[in-house]
C-alpha cells in the first residue's frame, strides 16, 4: 500500500570493482510519503537486497516500452562525480583553513 510502481537498478560499486548496488525508483502514490512505506519496503525484502538508495520518480519513462535503466544508472554515476568534486574542494578549504 502507497507504492503505485517500483523497480531496482542495479549501479557499479565505486569500493568493489565488478559488484553492484541497487537503486530502488519509487513512484508513490498522492499523499505518500517515503517514511510510512520504507518499513514495508525492508520487511519484504531480505537484508542484502535492501536499496543502497530509494529515489523518488514521479513517473516511469519509458524507452521502446522498456524502463531506461542505463539513463538512471548514468545520472546516478554522474551525481557520484559531482559529489566527489564537491568534497574534493570542501578539503582543500578546509586545509587551507586549518593552516
Amino acid at each position: 500500500p502507497g507504492i503505485e510502481d517500483g523497480f531496482f537498478c542495479l549501479v557499479p560499486d565505486q569500493r568493489q570493482e565488478g559488484y553492484f548496488l541497487p537503486y530502488l525508483y519509487l513512484v508513490l502514490e498522492d499523499g505518500v510519503a517515503l517514511s510510512q512505506v520504507r518499513d514495508q519496503i525492508d520487511s519484504a525484502l531480505d537484508p542484502h537486497e535492501r536499496p543502497h538508495e530509494i529515489k523518488l520518480i514521479r513517473s516511469r519513462e519509458y524507452f521502446h516500452f522498456k524502463t531506461n535503466r542505463k539513463i538512471l544508472v548514468a545520472e546516478v554515476l554522474e551525481e557520484r562525480k559531482k559529489t566527489k568534486q564537491r568534497m574534493k574542494i570542501v578539503a582543500k578549504q578546509l586545509h587551507r583553513v586549518a593552516r
